[in-house]
C-alpha cells in the first residue's frame, strides 16, 4: 500500500507519523512508474516495484539507478506513456 497517494480518499488533510531511524529509506514514485508496460501490454506492476525496491541495497543513488534500468528493461525499447519519476530519501546517522 503507498504511504502517500491522493487516491486513497483519506480526507482533505490525510497525515501520518512513521518513525524513522538512521538508515530507513523513504521512496516516491510516480504511477507512470509502475504502469510502464512491456511490448506486449503488461505493467511493470507496484509489487514487483516495492519488491525490487526493497530487494536492493547498498548507496541511494545505485538503487535508484537499478530501479529505473529495471523499468527501462521491462519496456524493451517501448517508450513510456507516462513519466518515470522516483525519489529515494535515507534517514542519515546521527551525530
Amino acid at each position: 500500500t503507498p504511504l502517500l497517494s491522493f487516491g486513497l480518499e483519506l480526507g482533505s488533510d490525510p497525515v501520518a507519523k512513521v518513525p524513522f531511524a538512521p538508515g530507513d529509506r523513504l521512496g516516491i514514485y510516480s504511477d507512470g512508474l509502475y504502469e510502464v508496460r512491456d511490448p506486449a501490454g503488461v505493467e511493470l506492476g507496484r509489487e514487483r516495484l516495492i519488491a525490487s525496491m526493497t530487494a536492493h541495497g547498498g548507496p541511494i543513488e545505485t538503487v535508484v539507478e537499478t530501479l529505473m534500468d529495471e523499468a527501462r528493461r521491462h519496456a524493451a525499447g517501448r517508450p513510456p506513456d507516462d513519466d518515470l519519476t522516483l525519489l529515494l530519501a535515507e534517514m542519515a546517522e546521527r551525530s
